[in-house]
């Protein structure tokens, strides 16, 4: 007879906490839920871009150094030109991923535009 766990349901956690979900029990908040979506805004109107300072280019864009007007906070901004989007779908999973992704190695998402 075999017993089903929580490993098998790809619910396994190895250190017996699962953080968002903790999360979410505590404070009733689900992953990615305080990420910030502004449609019909452009970043220009929040951040202060600097295009010298490319950290990196990739198939989509580039992402460079910005730093938020109000806050000041230091930021990395990835530009992605929608005309060398191919699969829009695949874009948006990967943004969906990044809202659900809370980890201190991971690059944490703050906005969309």
């Amino acid at each position: 007879r075999t017993r089903r766990t929580s490993r098998d349901e790809g619910n396994y956690d190895p250190k017996g906490t699962r953080p968002s979900v903790v999360t979410e029990r505590i404070t009733g908040l689900r992953p990615g839920s305080l990420i910030f979506e502004n449609p019909g805004r452009v970043v220009t109107q929040d951040y202060r871009v600097d295009e010298s300072k490319v950290y990196g280019e990739g198939g989509y864009g580039l992402v460079c150094a910005a730093t938020h007007l109000h806050t000041h906070a230091a930021r990395a901004i990835k530009q992605v030109t929608k005309k060398k989007v191919k699969n829009m779908a695949a874009l948006q999973k990967e943004i969906d991923i990044m809202k659900m992704t809370d980890h201190p190695n991971i690059v944490k998402l703050y906005e969309t535009y």
